[in-house]
């Protein structure tokens, strides 16, 4: 009786011990958002390695994947000890989970084979309550946006944190995700409007953006980019020969999905704001291309004078305190500038090439 009890309990320890695997080499770190949604903790991660989970709330139910090329594997949840909390297959879920911070680790089945190819491992809260999307998730909620001379001008704040898929057409560039948001511009007078994003200090890096005609439900494309704008890897969709009036639908969306914050979005046509200055100051700047000197005239002093450039900086400001005045390019780099002008109280903006 002693033999067979004491052979029961070396095969239990066993297949405990082979259904519990435990890896030596960390690999990324992840704090947990605890958003409702699924979160990606790392999409790189090898079979034999863990991950650093943090921010669990505890007492709360987590479910946990690790995929390769879309095949499930093998997960253990530890503590930062290596006490094990649950193990089984992918998806797992662990039910009050008596840790805050935890370990990931992955192979390929219960009995810790291993495989230096990637897997995406996930983390989802499921005791917690989603917040809502943001108000311009679907296409026919679009915020409007009101076009200015230059980036800044009407700029707003936008975000995709808890974005999902509007269900329209498929995008056709860049990489989507599965979450966007989307906005409205009336094309200006002259049929030319151009719509860029920006970075707003925040940890949304790459965004892509499509615009279209039509309406939601029967859309076409006029125009998409990925990374167009100069501001690093965010977007810009310029149009010309645009029918005036036209409503035209901007959907934004975060590059290959993941990254969840904010951005800034602007739409913008450097002739909407000169004129004024055209018809009531006689207004008049050239060569436009310039190569070292802007002659800039006007039948009222020009009080002030600035050079912006695409990213929305001031590169120079001047007070000519004149009606004529040779603004300086010379040291500029070759690219698009906006001049903004204030004469007789009246401003506008200009946009020059600088050759």
């Amino acid at each position: 009786m002693k033999k067979i009890t004491l052979l029961f309990a070396m095969l239990l320890f066993s297949i405990v011990g082979l259904s519990q695997c435990i890896n030596g080499t960390a690999y990324g770190t992840y704090a947990a958002v605890n958003s409702g949604n699924s979160e990606t903790v790392n999409t790189c991660t090898y079979g034999g390695e863990y991950n650093e989970l943090s921010n669990l709330t505890i007492t709360y139910d987590y479910t946990f994947t690790a995929e390769a090329t879309g095949t499930p594997k093998y997960i253990t949840i530890t503590d930062a000890a290596d006490v094990v909390i649950a193990f089984g297959p992918s998806p797992l879920s662990v039910l009050a989970i008596t840790a805050s911070d935890v370990r990931l680790h992955v192979t390929d089945d219960a009995a810790c084979a291993i495989t230096s190819s990637c897997h995406t491992t996930t983390i989802q809260c499921n005791t917690c309550v989603p917040p809502p999307p943001p108000a311009n998730n679907d296409c026919a909620n679009p915020i409007v946006l009101t076009p200015g001379g230059v980036f800044g001008t009407n700029s707003v704040v936008g975000t995709i944190v808890n974005s999902t898929d509007s269900g329209e057409l498929a995008t056709t560039c860049s990489s989507y995700g599965g979450g966007d948001v989307w906005y409205s511009v009336i094309v200006p007078a002259d049929g030319n409007i151009d719509i860029e994003t920006n970075n707003n200090s925040s940890t949304l890096t790459d965004t892509a953006m499509e615009v279209y005609s039509g309406t939601c439900g029967t859309l076409t494309s006029v125009g998409c980019d990925d990374d167009g704008s100069t501001d690093g890897n965010f977007s810009l969709v310029s149009l010309t020969g645009r029918t005036p009036g036209e409503v035209l639908l901007v959907r934004i969306w975060e590059y290959a999905g993941g990254t969840e914050d904010t951005f800034q979005v602007s739409a913008y046509n450097a002739t909407l704001s000169i004129e004024d200055l055209k018809l009531s100051e006689w207004f008049k700047a050239y060569p436009n291309p310039v190569i070292d000197e802007l002659t800039i005239s006007a039948k009222n002093e020009i009080m002030s004078l600035s050079i912006v450039n695409m990213l929305g900086q001031t590169v120079r400001i001047v007070t000519p305190n004149s009606r004529n005045y040779k603004l300086d390019f010379a040291d500029l780099s070759p690219g698009i500038y906006f001049v903004k002008a204030s004469v007789n109280n009246t401003e506008g903006t200009i946009r020059i090439v600088k050759k």
